[in-house]
């Protein structure tokens, strides 16, 4: 998981280049990234992060397969905390398979 905000976003000065961070850790051999498309409160992502990792793991490790899931149980756990304030739940994405 990436905690820098908008690690999905190219930005406006490239906004030819189809590449960005997450991508990048793609092209780089990552198979899972989880990425920001926006600027998220440094409350919100520990949040998030902290239902990711235990999402993610199962027992005592993690699970890289689970990735996906793992962020969709995050986001819907804060998506339940902050129903009327999507800027702090829809910004993770995850890219891979």
């Amino acid at each position: 998981m990436l905690s820098a905000c908008e690690t999905a976003s190219d930005g406006a000065l490239l906004s030819d280049e189809p590449i960005h961070l997450g991508s990048a850790l793609l092209l780089a051999g990552y198979q899972h990234v989880v990425a920001t498309l926006w600027h998220v409160a440094d409350h919100t992502a520990a949040q998030l992060a902290e239902r990711f990792y235990a999402a993610l793991s199962v027992g005592r490790l993690p699970d890289s397969q689970r990735t996906a899931y793992a962020l969709h149980e995050a986001t819907q756990a804060l998506h339940r905390r902050y129903p009327d304030r999507p800027y702090r739940w829809m910004s993770h994405i995850h890219i891979g398979p």
